[in-house]
């Protein structure tokens, strides 16, 4: 492994003046050399730099008298966010190594590291419930659970996340995380996963390939839930859960009244529509069930890529996509869930046409088609229900695009035509 040395450079004369009349510089380049220094400690932290002990010790000290020349190093006195980050690594650093100074102990340190990023410590041990040791010995892979949102799938109730089921833990000196079913240790998971700048996606490479992964009911498995075959269940119900009948849940995610915004006026805090097909007890003896077992719930949702999204042409069609399961699954939302009993047929064929939307490139459209219709289309196309939505969508945008005064002058003009004009005459001018 490369050797590695950060010394910043003492400051010159130039560099002194610049920090005395230059608004915001001397606080730029503060938390320049704090990124810097956090940026080793990670390298070092994670094995892909190497100090010996003594060039480490003299790294720890400067890293030291850094932070005291920016902020009162005190419990009491919480310093800037990137201060805090820094702090954590550098206790990570030093638990890994053994290396504390005479006037420290690993007891006042770790105090010192919570108090000072108490938010985060909070949301990981007392709200996600994953492993307190963790926190303190881990740092990157609490970053790397928060920035790809993997404590959402971790703690999804119906895989029993928080105290008793799936969580995060530390094992024989190392932080664990589940993996196809099996606990695996992070110091060589965190070589191998790596998240998406854009789309905070997990994903790990092969041959210069980015291959994605997600969280189940089995732990991490590679998936990539956006051009997904086959599909993935989102969970399996044990025997007594699990319906005498195949079943399709239609679900419509809401969001509270004090929640709404200017839309949800004509939304009626409606936020996405997706569904699951539930197979039934003794589904594997069907002659076409393939691989699929008894009590697997598939979800599916449409979406749009975001980042085609363009907020001064928001009725613009963009490239959509199939969700497999669909995310919101996994996020904290009221919702409004529609049971239907289906046969075995109906259900195989969902199944298939989900899989087959995925590869048609289908455009998304806020009204034209969005994930009701995607939704409404697949349940048409297997024979299940014929949900109606067209017309509500255009209530919606023509409540929304033309003036109550306008709509109210339109209204009394119908009302007028349907008084006064014969039925037929009537019928014919709606049509027109």
């Amino acid at each position: 492994m490369a050797s590695l040395s950060v010394n910043p450079s003492p400051r010159d004369t130039w560099t002194n003046i610049g920090r005395a009349i230059i608004p915001f510089f001397a606080r730029a380049e503060d938390e320049r050399v704090t990124s810097a220094f956090q940026r080793s400690f990670e390298q070092i932290l994670t094995d892909h730099q190497y100090l010996p002990p003594t060039e480490l010790t003299h790294l720890l000290t400067q890293a030291d008298r850094h932070i005291e020349n920016r902020v009162k190093r005190k419990v009491e006195v919480i310093p800037p966010s990137d201060v805090a980050k820094l702090e954590r690594y550098m206790l990570a650093v030093r638990l890994k190594w053994g290396i504390f100074a005479p006037n420290q102990s690993q007891q006042d340190l770790q105090h010192l590291v919570m108090a000072h990023n108490f938010s985060l410590y909070d949301k990981w041990v007392a709200k996600q419930h994953f492993s307190k040791k963790v926190f303190f010995y881990a740092p990157d892979l609490v970053d790397f659970v928060f920035k790809s949102h993997l404590h959402r799938y971790i703690n999804f109730p119906a895989y029993g996340g928080g105290a008793n089921g799936h969580s995060i833990t530390w094992s024989q000196g190392d932080a664990n995380l589940m993996v196809n079913g099996i606990p695996q240790v992070w110091s060589r998971l965190r070589h191998q996963l790596l998240i998406d700048k854009v789309s905070e996606r997990i994903y790990s490479t092969e041959n210069s390939k980015k291959l994605y992964w997600y969280y189940l009911q089995s732990g991490l498995i590679r998936h990539d839930h956006a051009r997904f075959n086959p599909p993935v269940p989102l969970r399996r119900l044990v025997h007594e859960e699990t319906p005498t009948s195949c079943q399709v849940q239609v679900v419509t995610t809401q969001d509270t009244r004090d929640k709404w915004g200017y839309l949800d006026h004509y939304l009626q805090g409606a936020r996405h529509s997706y569904y699951r097909v539930i197979l039934k007890r003794g589904f594997d003896l069907h002659p076409h069930a393939q691989q699929f077992l008894p009590g697997e719930v598939y979800s599916f949702g449409f979406r749009p890529y975001w980042d085609d999204f363009n907020p001064l042409s928001p009725l613009e069609s963009y490239k959509g996509y199939m969700q497999n399961p669909d995310k919101d699954e996994f996020l904290p939302v009221d919702a409004y869930v529609t049971t239907l009993d289906v046969s075995d047929e109906q259900a195989l064929n969902l199944l298939r046409i989900s899989q087959n939307i995925t590869n048609r490139n289908l455009s998304f459209n806020f009204v034209t088609n969005n994930c009701a219709g995607i939704t409404a289309k697949a349940l048409r196309e297997a024979n299940i229900v014929d949900l109606q939505i067209g017309s509500h969508m255009s209530t919606i945008w023509y409540e929304l695009l033309v003036p109550k005064i306008l709509r109210n002058g339109l209204k009394s003009i119908n009302s007028c035509l349907a008084t006064y004009t014969p039925p037929l005459l009537y019928n014919m001018e709606l049509f027109l």
